[in-house]
């Protein structure tokens, strides 16, 4: 038996989205495709309950890419964010420095890890411990949880350490690219979000692509965590992005993958689905073609941590109809908690079935 309990059931709102506020494509907005085939039809804003409707997912038979069609237009897809979490700790999770009260054993660990991300990464951490590269070894996941969290950015050079975190929500990266001795900057449309950000004294700059009003060639880093896909013209954004990247900066992405095994499992009830916010989704083949239909190069995919055990539970509390932001890990019956590990194994590191995909490109 599970443990989710029923006070916690919760409903998608009622009703249709606004016909008047529609688009309808005919065509996948990546590369204009129209020779396309139906994945899910009876989709529900099932994670933050803000959106009425019923929507379709569509996938393109020339590059692989998902789309919703139809979909919000650009000027009502704001609805679909009332319940978002743009705003949230502006310092979450960042696990950059030992902090006060941490114990001997915390504080030893992080100086392990400083020797590892120094070597890696060409950072000057300390304290550090010598050998720490080399007890990372022997921890290839928390190799990838270490690379993630700072997007795999080498230490910055003088004369080439300004960044831009795009859809930066509150700030938190922005925070932590600071911390690694960036000077960093946001980009962000939420104007609430922004507000958050600037009262830490935080540089955000309240825009959206395709048209960010940045100048041209003004970055040596842009990195988009989980961005892309809430995006109506991809295609746009990312040559905003090579714009306004300086000749030989590079551009950092990760998006939710629409061929991640966990989609397989749970059709459309997957949490990486996320209807209507997420309207156009990749899989390692499509995002690849984006970034070369873009101008980028050298162009590769990075290992990251698999987030099968997160993807699980969410989609679970989905299809029990509860709500996934408060769903558990024990709620799993052990059957799935099996199948969520062994899946998390298999395609840890670098997999087109990954739940998430990360690329890196340069201009």
């Amino acid at each position: 038996m599970n443990n989710i309990n029923e006070s916690d059931h919760r409903a998608p709102p009622q009703g249709d989205w606004p016909t008047e506020d529609l688009e309808v494509l005919g065509h996948c907005p990546v590369c204009g495709t129209t020779g396309r085939f139906l994945l899910y039809d009876d989709l529900r804003d099932k994670v933050f309950f803000s959106a009425p409707g019923v929507w379709k997912m569509w996938k393109c038979e020339g590059g692989g890419v998902g789309y919703l069609d139809p979909c919000p237009t650009v000027e009502s897809i704001g609805r679909a964010y009332a319940n978002y979490y743009t705003h949230g700790d502006w310092q979450a999770g960042s696990g950059l420095l030992p902090g006060p009260g941490r114990s001997p054993v915390k504080r030893i660990w992080y100086a392990l890890r400083n020797d590892y991300l120094n070597v890696r990464y060409g950072y000057r951490f300390r304290p550090r411990i010598p050998g720490g590269r080399w007890i990372m070894h022997g921890f290839p996941a928390t190799r990838r949880w270490l690379g993630n969290r700072i997007r795999h950015l080498p230490a910055p050079k003088p004369g080439h350490n300004r960044l831009l975190d795009a859809g930066c929500g509150s700030g938190a990266f922005v925070w932590v690219a600071q911390i690694l001795g960036y000077r960093a900057e946001g980009l962000e449309i939420d104007p609430k979000a922004c507000a958050q950000a600037r009262s830490h004294g935080l540089v955000v700059h309240q825009s959206s692509f395709p048209d960010t009003g940045l100048e041209s060639e003004s970055y040596d880093e842009i990195t988009m965590s989980n961005v892309l896909e809430h995006l109506h013209d991809p295609v746009g954004a990312l040559r905003e992005v090579y714009r306004i990247l300086r000749t030989g900066g590079r551009l950092w992405i990760t998006v939710p993958n629409l061929d991640g095994a966990s989609n397989r499992v749970w059709k459309g009830n997957s949490r990486l689905l996320e209807p209507p916010r997420h309207l156009v989704m990749f899989n390692v083949n499509s995002l690849n073609g984006l970034f070369l239909k873009c101008g980028f190069k050298n162009i590769q995919q990075i290992p990251i941590p698999n987030i099968n055990r997160f993807i699980y539970t969410a989609s679970y509390s989905i299809t029990m109809g509860s709500d996934p932001e408060s769903a558990q890990w024990q709620d799993l019956p052990a059957s799935l908690q099996r199948q969520a590990v062994q899946e998390e194994k298999k395609y840890s590191g670098i997999s087109p079935y990954t739940d998430a995909i990360t690329f890196v490109g340069f201009k």
